[in-house]
């Protein structure tokens, strides 16, 4: 086949295939990978997104298949043999999140005049030995600090950042690579409770690869409505309070198995809703997230807590955490599940949506709050939420009396 290679507005590798010389009744399927040769690299094509057939309308013709794919892994040119649409190895790169890490950032040193290299200065990179974690289906897990430097960029500006790197023995669909690389972009994401975005990083199509090419996924490179973090020295929540670099393992575990609960706080990093989705959104992902825990955590039971609905179970389980947002959580519980409800079946339901708003924001927060806490195996992260965003626990604890703003809910 041969075939023309672009990226839209979307960032998105279109190719043009002319993948058939044939009749109009002579149908094959769209190939869902491609692997060719570019210059003198080759390039695999995975994740098809979507496709156009640009069939000729009659006769015997050159058939053209519009292809748009989302993720790009690069090799040598003579890294041809790929028997299936899988590489085994993919790495991301988050920038300026070496401090979070725990990572001492790079530092320039002044060079006197009888030292080996001369007088000048030096910016040093200190050598970390990556840390590998299992994470199941085969792969593993590394996590280091990292930097990147390129012919064209100035001594100033060389990148540094947290590097991300999966690794499988044999060849692994690049879709789980761009989901596992998904929830552990939420993790981190969650411990700035805003968006972070990692860059491009190195990539290899098969174990016949020994040097690294690069891995580009769209996917995890796109804009989203939501805003994204503000990145700085202050995180809410750093790696060492999750338990370090284990904790990415401990997170995918709590991905695969209570999937609703973590889908449920991370959708808020990217998408933009209203009010009422939120809620749904949030207090169903509550719920779901107790009731998993009925079985094994006295908690979680109606009986056993003595609180009537899951948010309120939830607070009195991280109680004192929150006690100076919510008081015992009762009151705070009992209008938002009410609202919750109102929602789901009252087709006449108004409110002060300020004020719901600002309830299903701490919500969230709670919820983060004892997932992170799961992951670190201690309170720790929770208590970092509760301090970090005091200035909500005043609003709320004001609003919790203030009955003219609005009438308690209906029993």
């Amino acid at each position: 086949m041969q075939g023309a290679l672009r990226r839209d507005d979307e960032g998105y590798w279109v190719i043009d295939v002319e993948a058939h010389r044939t009749t109009d009744g002579d149908d094959r399927p769209a190939p869902t990978a491609v692997v060719g040769v570019l210059g003198d690299e080759t390039v695999l094509l995975t994740d098809l997104r979507r496709t156009e057939d640009r069939r000729p309308g009659m006769g015997q013709r050159i058939h053209v298949i519009r292809l748009w794919f989302s993720t790009l892994v690069t090799g040598p040119d003579d890294v041809l043999k790929v028997a299936a649409a899988g590489i085994v190895m993919a790495e991301v790169i988050f920038p300026d999140h070496m401090v979070w890490a725990s990572y001492s950032r790079p530092d320039w040193r002044y060079r006197r005049p009888n030292d080996p290299l001369g007088e000048g200065y030096s910016l040093d990179f200190p050598k970390y030995d990556a840390t590998r974690h299992a994470i199941g289906n085969g792969m593993s897990l590394d996590v280091t600090a990292t930097w990147r430097g390129t012919h064209d960029r100035e001594q100033l500006h060389i990148p540094s950042g947290l590097s991300l790197k999966l690794t499988a023995k044999e060849p692994v669909a690049t879709k789980q690579y761009i989901e596992t690389f998904s929830n552990l972009r939420d993790l981190i994401s969650l411990c700035w409770v805003g968006r972070v975005m990692p860059v491009p990083g190195a990539g290899r199509v098969n174990n016949a690869q020994t040097e690294d090419g690069r891995f580009w996924s769209q996917q995890l490179l796109e804009e989203h409505p939501a805003p994204p973090a503000v990145i700085n020295d202050f995180p809410v929540v750093r790696l060492k309070d999750l338990g370090g670099p284990r904790a990415f393992v401990r997170w995918l575990i709590i991905c695969q198995h209570f999937r609703r609960a973590t889908r449920g706080v991370s959708e808020g990093l990217y998408v933009g809703a209203s009010v009422e989705t939120r809620v749904l959104n949030t207090v169903s992902a509550i719920e779901y997230w107790v009731k998993r825990h009925r079985g094994t955590a006295a908690w979680a039971r109606a009986d056993r807590s003595g609180a009537q609905n899951a948010t309120h179970r939830m607070i009195k389980h991280l109680h004192p955490t929150f006690k100076s947002w919510v008081g015992d959580g009762q009151q705070f519980s009992k209008r938002l599940t009410a609202d919750y409800n109102s929602i789901k079946h009252s087709d006449a339901f108004t409110t002060d949506y300020d004020l719901l708003h600002m309830y299903t924001v701490v919500a969230r927060l709670i919820l983060i709050a004892d997932l992170l806490n799961e992951v670190a195996g201690s309170t720790r992260p929770g208590e970092l939420i509760a301090k970090h965003f005091w200035w909500i626990a005043k609003e709320v604890k004001t609003s919790l009396p203030d009955r003219k703003r609005r009438p308690s809910p209906r029993t």
